[in-house]
């Protein structure tokens, strides 16, 4: 795999944190990986996604949504250079509002994925508080105490809850 030295490279992403982002199950991009679908790196013999490989599974998977199948989808993008990079553009957009969560749930407004940011964690828009964190403690009424001690609205709460639950169904526990 090319080495990559853009700022969206320095994240890398477990397949269980790009299955959160991406909407895919860690064995379908692992899958994916292995059969040049989407592009990933291996480390300690751990499959690995940087923030682009993350964009371009969720192009793939757009993809698959318009009807092509994965031999097809990969080509699909790198044939049609205008419509790829449309694809992709569109791709790194919903993997910095929330990732595949924020595509099925379509309005989600204070999740952020920036790879300068948290090192690409999740976090709430504008700050540097994971979104995991304030999904998990929006649970109880005690810590939704504690989130608003950080100055969090209840729509930023609520997002965040939502994205958690969202991110959560692609990668359940084993």
């Amino acid at each position: 795999m090319p080495k990559r030295t853009d700022a969206s490279a320095a994240r890398v992403y477990t397949s269980r944190e790009a299955s959160h982002l991406s909407g895919l199950a860690p064995f379908r991009l692992g899958q994916w990986a292995r059969h040049g679908y989407i592009p990933s790196c291996m480390e300690e013999g751990r499959r690995m996604f940087s923030y682009r490989d993350v964009a371009e599974a969720i192009a793939v998977h757009k993809s698959l949504l318009a009807g092509f199948n994965p031999r097809n989808a990969r080509d699909f993008l790198q044939d049609a250079i205008e419509t790829a990079v449309e694809k992709r553009r569109s791709a790194t957009n919903d993997l910095s509002r929330g990732g595949w969560a924020y595509v099925e749930l379509g309005d989600l407004e204070h999740i952020s994925v920036d790879p300068e940011c948290m090192s690409g964690t999740p976090t709430i828009r504008g700050t540097r508080i994971q979104a995991m964190f304030v999904g998990k403690e929006a649970l109880s009424q005690g810590g939704r105490r504690i989130l608003r001690g950080y100055k969090l609205s209840d729509e930023q709460i609520n997002d965040a809850a939502r994205w958690r639950d969202k991110a959560l169904s692609y990668a359940p526990a084993a």
